[in-house]
């Protein structure tokens, strides 16, 4: 099944899915054989049907200490917002502007800086938050793409991260297949992503979050010189294997995550 989102300028959005049945309104217009339409709500074509969907709450009141606000990049943004709102640890669209555009919580950016001297379960306790929210995104059909310290921030009470960046319209090249995909000249809507290559940057994240990474190519973490050391060198190595097959799943990651045994008097990762 296709799904579209075009944005207006209006700040409206519509859904139109694809139909079994042939020769459906959904079906023309995303064959580019008939026109979007001009209604100005929010609305889902599915086949022939058009109705309404809930609009936005409008937030009147932009306060820049509260509130984050950005434009969308790619048309199927809002449908992922809106299908992982309320997801664990996943950001929140709260909202939008008069003009269209989108209204977060304001969070702190880049959140290993803010747990840069964390201990064991300081670290542990952050990691399960970040699987517990792929695994949500797995779990209603979203493949993140594009796993990576930069979309990852940390509440303001600097206990939680939360994870960003759900517009999947750039994926990560970190991934052996996906790195393949592209020396094979393939358009990124024929790269393999998937929840293995999720896996594959969960795993480069865990090792760019606790060492704080600056890896200028996706081989060095075979290399085994940007892995950090126990407990989670085990967990970031079957993360990183190179065939998918052999890749845990994020539940497997998590209850990984869960197994790792905090030492008394914990300490941080050395």
């Amino acid at each position: 099944m296709m799904d579209s989102a075009p944005i207006n300028h209006d700040g409206t959005y519509i859904n139109i899915r694809e139909s079994a049945v042939p020769d459906t309104l959904s079906n023309r217009i995303l064959s580019l054989q008939a026109d979007i339409t001009p209604l100005k709500i929010h609305l889902e074509i599915f086949g022939d049907d058009i109705s309404s969907i809930d609009q936005l709450p409008i937030i009147p009141n932009i306060d820049i200490s509260h509130h984050f606000v950005k434009e969308t990049k790619s048309s199927g943004e809002i449908i992922t917002l809106l299908k992982a709102k309320g997801g664990p640890h996943i950001v929140e669209l709260l909202g939008r502007t008069e003009d269209g555009v989108f209204v977060f919580p304001r969070h702190i950016n880049f959140a290993p800086t803010v747990f840069s001297d964390g201990s064991i379960s300081d670290y542990k306790r952050v990691l399960l938050q970040l699987a517990d929210a792929v695994i949500f995104l797995h779990s209603i059909g979203i493949i993140h793409r594009d796993l990576a310290i930069r979309n990852i921030l940390a509440t303001k009470d600097r206990q939680s991260i939360v994870l960003c960046d759900l517009e999947s319209l750039y994926g990560s090249n970190a991934c052996p297949e996906i790195c393949s995909a592209i020396f094979q000249n393939l358009p990124d809507t024929e790269r393999p992503y998937s929840t293995k290559s999720d896996v594959f940057c969960f795993g480069t994240t865990i090792a760019d979050f606790i060492l704080y990474n600056n890896i200028k190519t996706p081989w060095q973490y075979h290399s085994g010189g940007f892995i950090p050391p126990p407990p989670f060198r085990s967990i970031v190595e079957a993360c990183i294997r190179r065939d998918p097959a052999d890749r845990p799943s994020m539940l497997d990651v998590k209850a990984m995550l869960e197994a790792i045994v905090e030492p008394a008097g914990d300490r941080e990762v050395a």
